[in-house]
């Protein structure tokens, strides 16, 4: 028995020991003929028309459905690469496209135009038009100094949150720095003229943005309903239980996406009202909280609805 085991050890270790012949995959099995790509992809041999349907194609998978000539004639089938990583995020170019041609109506490129929109997220939206501000207000300067000044503005829209006016001069400060660094200086005039806005706009911002750019700047701090909560709650009689259930409802509420735009002082007001009702009116409350019933009704809800999937008894 022990000698039969040996035996067939010994033949496998043969087998092992033998040379493979290598295959050649240009060649047909069949009538050794050489083989040819067809349009599909698969190789196809030229002389008996045998097609080798088990192939793995190992190119690359990217297609951005530009054809040679550069036209683009089919949506994109996984997205283009990020070509900017400097200047967009990783989810830039990630989305699907709606193809037009010159010829299409204005329905077609109005649609593939929202669709472009509605594809990015708000970051890199705000980022696409702030450069597009930058390429029309400066195009006359060269197209390194312009793309400094977006990798500029960039870092500065990471590091800081600013809103209004103030974005335009952060604008003119990105060009005026990028203008300097390439060795094209322009004057505070001649950049203000380009925005189209006063001089004292990118004097005012200069201060700012040197901070944030070189890293001084604290980070952002954004006021929520609990900072304003106490105050508010000086204006109404409530027990220490009350006011800490109210605290308590804020911090529940933080995480909801429905209330990131809405003010702290309308949702601080909701959560006193649902805390202290029905012992007061939604009268009293607005008019103490300084906002309207309508504002009231609808973030009442939508605290009421956040409150409920979080399992948080109010």
């Amino acid at each position: 028995m022990l000698a039969a085991i040996w035996s067939d050890i010994d033949q496998l270790l043969k087998q092992k020991d033998k040379e493979i012949k290598p295959v050649n995959k240009h060649i047909c099995i069949e009538c050794s003929g050489v083989k040819i790509y067809s349009p599909e992809g698969l190789p196809t041999c030229s002389e008996c028309g045998l097609i080798e349907d088990r192939f793995v194609d190992d190119t690359a998978e990217w297609t951005s459905g530009v054809t040679d000539d550069g036209r683009v004639n089919d949506p994109s089938r996984c997205g283009n690469p990020n070509a900017n990583p400097e200047l967009f995020s990783q989810n830039w170019g990630k989305g699907t496209i709606i193809s037009t041609q010159r010829s299409s109506t204005y329905e077609n490129k109005r649609m593939a135009k929202i669709n472009f929109h509605m594809s990015m997220n708000h970051k890199d939206r705000s980022l696409f038009h702030a450069y597009r501000d930058i390429d029309e207000a400066c195009h006359t300067l060269p197209d390194t100094v312009l793309k400094d000044a977006k990798m500029m503005y960039r870092k500065f829209n990471d590091g800081k949150l600013t809103r209004g006016a103030v974005r335009l001069g952060i604008k003119a400060n990105c060009v005026l720095y990028a203008c300097r660094l390439a060795q094209h200086p322009r004057t505070t005039k001649e950049i203000s003229d380009m925005f189209g806005i006063q001089p004292k706009d990118i004097s005012r911002t200069t201060q700012i943005f040197k901070d944030t750019i070189m890293g001084i700047t604290e980070k952002n701090y954004v006021t929520k309903a609990h900072d304003v909560m106490q105050r508010l709650l000086n204006s109404f009689e409530i027990t220490k239980e009350q006011r800490l259930k109210c605290n308590r409802m804020c911090m529940a509420t933080d995480d909801c996406v429905e209330l990131m735009s809405k003010t702290p002082n309308s949702i601080a007001s909701a959560i006193i009202y649902i805390v202290l009702s029905p012992s007061i009116t939604k009268a009293n409350v607005c008019e103490k909280c300084s906002v309207s019933v309508p504002t009231l009704n609808k973030i009442e809800n939508i605290v009421k609805k956040h409150l409920e999937v979080k399992g948080h008894v109010y």
